[in-house]
């Protein structure tokens, strides 16, 4: 089918996806399935035939594809690993900005700080190694901090 969506629409997609590209994509496609699927229903119900040649999408649409909060983030699914992919990659192209906006998206969503600092030191282990000597040892005092004081402190 031909999709539609309205300006509004787009506007509320990119900002209820943080900025993440994957996400805007992912939340377009629920979006249109859901149309798709409640016109489906819809046609069902009054005994209309079912053709899905042009549906236009709307700013409710999407919320109702996306049904998430601002903050977009799943400890237990994909976008646990989507996150911390992303911190690793800003990581490495030595990005402060970047880096610093996946660890408090991370952190904000709700993302235990020990997991974070666990994986900050295998970063600076493997990826910095020799490069830097001393960023395993912050890395492990992090890790530590973290450890005995906790969020928020740590």
């Amino acid at each position: 089918p031909s999709v539609f969506i309205e300006d509004k629409a787009v506007d509320t997609l990119a900002y209820l996806s943080d900025g993440d590209a994957r996400t805007g994509l992912n939340g377009l496609q629920l979006a249109v399935l859901a149309r798709l699927s409640s016109r489906k229903m819809f046609c069902k119900k009054s005994g209309q035939t079912y053709s899905p040649s042009r549906v236009l999408i709307t700013e409710n649409d999407v919320k109702e594809g996306l049904q998430r909060s601002h903050i977009l983030y799943d400890r237990a699914g994909e976008e646990h690993y989507n996150c911390i992919s992303a911190l690793h990659k800003a990581m490495r192209g030595s990005d402060q900005n970047a880096s610093l906006y996946w660890l408090a998206r991370m952190l904000e969503g709700g993302e235990d700080p020990l997991y974070v600092a666990r994986r900050l030191v295998r970063f600076a282990s493997e990826d910095i190694g020799l490069a830097d000597p001393s960023a395993l040892a912050q890395a492990v005092a992090a890790y530590q901090g973290c450890h005995f004081i906790g969020m928020p402190e740590c």
